[in-house]
């Protein structure tokens, strides 16, 4: 059986001397990224001695340091002549310090998940402004009134007035500065006395924290009527 020795020494590159190592342990690259976790195209980056392409030379250090420990070799050594070679090529490009530059792309300043946050945050804040506006335009709004008793310009025979209508449940009415119940269905209804001859009814609805709305109503007390008299205006609505 025939041996084929390989020698590795400072007379030749950190390169050969890394790939010779690995093939005198036997290992390939496959198998020696299982055992070091680093990338075999990383390896063979640096068998290669193509520094340049790496994204991170300084840091490429580490990988030598495990890649040489779990090849049994000397790691002193190695790392030697693996900062001779990022020392002769900064002299090469002219600089004091070899630092490895990398074009960043815009891909990579782009990370779904935060991206994904973000629109969530927008999202949530467009949902929760559009509900206040719109519920501070519901509470501030003018409510509806409508007055179904009496019509207006109506002629009554009895001193005692109906006045009957509907309104915004969450609206209060006042009839001549006197205060109806309004239920829960926004209906109210209220009976009061009023002085023969014609009386204003001056119907008002407003929202407790919006605007209001005011219907005028003229009554007619004739005490000879023999019955209730009624123009023929129809009971109408009116918003302001």
């Amino acid at each position: 059986m025939s041996f084929v020795q390989k020698k590795i020494g400072p007379e030749q590159g950190f390169g050969a001397d890394l790939r010779q190592l690995r093939e005198l342990r036997g290992w390939t690259r496959d198998a020696l990224e299982r055992a070091t976790g680093i990338h075999k195209n990383t390896i063979r980056l640096l068998e290669e001695e193509r520094l340049e392409e790496l994204n991170d030379p300084a840091y490429a250090e580490r990988h030598v340091r495990s890649l040489v420990s779990a090849l049994d070799g000397r790691v002193g050594f190695f790392l030697e002549k693996y900062r001779l070679v990022l020392e002769r090529l900064g002299k090469k490009s002219g600089q004091d310090n070899f630092v490895f530059t990398r074009r960043i792309k815009k891909s990579d300043l782009f990370v779904p998940s935060k991206y994904l946050i973000l629109v969530g945050i927008v999202l949530v804040v467009g949902i929760l402004g559009w509900y206040v506006a719109h519920q501070a335009g519901h509470l501030t709004a003018s409510p509806q009134l409508e007055i179904l008793e009496p019509a207006d310009h109506a002629v009554i025979n009895n001193s005692l007035l109906r006045v009957r209508g509907k309104t915004d449940s969450s609206a209060s009415v006042t009839i001549n500065g006197q205060s109806a119940v309004v239920e829960t269905d926004g209906s109210f209804d209220i009976s009061f006395d009023v002085p023969r001859g014609t009386t204003r009814l001056d119907v008002v609805a407003r929202r407790r924290y919006g605007g209001e709305v005011e219907t005028v109503r003229y009554v007619t007390y004739n005490q000879s009527a023999t019955g209730t008299s009624v123009l023929p205006t129809q009971a109408s609505t009116t918003t302001q």
